[in-house]
């Protein structure tokens, strides 16, 4: 998030490989930021699906 790394998901700690909803992050005032999101080295040859972003102001 806006240039730094703010979460790694690993959705085998929770011993589900499929679909994995999280928070990324939670703050007080709503405000514009800059997400990327891409899979960590090694693995960049593996696919991912996004399902949904939401926002709650």
């Amino acid at each position: 998030m806006d240039g730094k790394l703010v979460r790694k998901a690993d959705p085998s700690q929770i011993k589900w490989t499929h679909c994995h909803a999280m928070l990324l992050f939670d703050e007080k005032d709503a405000r514009e930021h800059t997400i990327e999101i891409e899979m960590a080295e090694g693995h960049e040859d593996k696919q991912f699906t996004i399902l949904g972003f939401g926002y709650v102001n």
